[in-house]
C-alpha cells in the first residue's frame, strides 16, 4: 500500500523526476515494471502527440449509474473517437474517470519547464498536512497530483494499446501489457485453483461451481475486496476460449507469457505452450522482457540513489 512507509510513498513519488535525468529526446515513454511489453511501441500508438503527456484512462463509469459490467471498455469501441483531451466528459454511453500513469508518453521539454511548479502545487502545506496527499475527484498521491496540475494540458486513450489491462480482454494490437491491480501472481494462483477443484479443466461450469468467497479470503491467496472482481472476470474469460482457440491473447494468457518472461515455468496447457507452437519452437519477440527481474532491482536501486 501507498500509504504504508514513508519508502513506499518515496518511490512512487520518484517519476516526478523523469525531467532532471537528462533527456534530450523530445519524447519519452515511462512505464511501471509490472508491465509486457508485446511488441515494440511507436508514437503511432499514442495518437496526437501531447503537449505535456499522453496516457491512458483508469476506468470508465457509467453516466446512467449502470453496473460497470454493463458500461466496460468495449463501449469505448463504439465512441467516435478514443481521444480524450484533459480526460473529460464525453457524449456517449461512458465516460473516462481519471488517467492511469502506469505507462506515460512525456513531452520531455513540456515537463522540464514544469517540474517546480508541479513541486510546489504537490507539496504545499496545504496537501501535504491537510489533504494528505489526496487529491479530491483525481486520485491519491503522484497520480492524483499529475491529473490536477496538468488538468487541461493532456490526453487520455480511453483505449490505451500502451496501456492494457489483462482483464479488459483481447487485444491482438496491444503493445504494452500493464498489470494494474492484480498481479501475474494473483491470476496464476486463481486459475490453477479453479483447474485444481475441477480434475484439471477450466470451463464456463468450472468457474460458476469454485467457490470464489472462501478463495478470496484464505489466508494463503487473499485477494483485497477492489481487485476481486477483475481477478474472476479474467479467468472466466479465459474459460470461455473453444478449443483450438488457446493461443488467443485472452486474459491469462499474458499471465502466462509474463511468467514464460521472467523464466518460470507456466502450467503446461497454458497459453505459453501454445504460443510455442505458433513460432515452431522459437522464443518470440516479446520475450525480450525477459529482465522483468533486473529491471525491478534497477529502479529500486536508483529510487534509494535518488534519496
Amino acid at each position: 500500500p501507498l500509504f504504508a512507509s514513508f519508502a513506499a510513498l518515496r518511490s512512487t513519488f520518484a517519476r516526478f523526476d523523469l525531467p532532471t535525468l537528462g533527456f534530450v529526446q523530445p519524447f519519452v515513454l515511462y512505464t511501471d515494471t509490472d508491465v509486457l511489453f508485446m511488441r515494440t511501441p511507436v508514437l503511432a500508438d499514442f495518437g496526437p502527440l501531447p503537449s505535456h503527456y499522453t496516457i491512458g484512462a483508469e476506468f470508465t463509469m457509467s453516466k446512467l449509474g449502470q453496473p460497470e459490467d454493463v458500461c466496460n471498455w468495449h463501449t469505448a469501441y463504439l465512441l467516435q473517437s478514443d481521444v480524450v483531451p484533459d480526460g473529460g466528459v464525453r457524449d456517449g454511453r461512458c465516460e473516462p474517470s481519471r488517467g492511469n500513469m502506469g505507462v506515460m508518453l512525456l513531452n520531455m521539454p513540456a515537463m522540464q519547464r514544469t517540474y517546480s511548479a508541479l513541486l510546489r502545487a504537490t507539496f504545499n502545506e496545504d496537501s501535504v498536512f491537510r489533504d494528505n496527499l489526496f487529491f479530491p475527484g483525481v486520485g491519491p498521491v503522484d497520480q492524483g497530483a499529475y491529473n490536477k496540475h496538468y488538468r487541461g494540458r493532456t490526453l487520455t486513450r480511453l483505449r490505451p494499446a500502451f496501456n492494457w489491462r489483462p482483464f479488459w480482454g483481447a487485444n491482438e494490437e496491444a503493445a504494452i501489457i500493464h498489470f494494474q491491480g492484480p498481479k501475474p501472481q494473483d491470476y496464476r494462483h486463481a486459475y490453477d485453483a479453479v483447474r485444481r477443484q475441477s480434475g484439471g479443466q477450466l470451463d464456463k461450469e468450472a468457474v460458476n461451481k469454485f467457490n470464489w468467497t472462501a478463495y478470496f479470503t484464505s489466508p494463503t491467496h487473499f485477494v483485497p475486496p477492489v481487485l476481486r472482481m477483475f481477478v474472476k472476470r479474467c479467468i472466466e474469460r479465459q474459460a470461455r476460449l473453444r478449443p483450438g482457440h488457446s493461443h488467443l491473447l485472452e486474459c491469462y494468457n499474458y499471465t502466462a507469457r509474463w511468467y514464460d518472461a521472467i523464466g518460470e515455468q507456466a502450467p503446461p496447457d497454458s497459453a505459453a505452450a501454445a504460443s510455442a507452437k505458433l513460432v515452431g519452437g522459437q522464443r518470440p519477440q516479446w520475450l525480450s522482457i525477459a529482465g522483468a527481474k533486473e529491471c525491478q532491482q534497477a529502479e529500486l536501486a536508483n529510487q534509494q540513489r535518488l534519496v
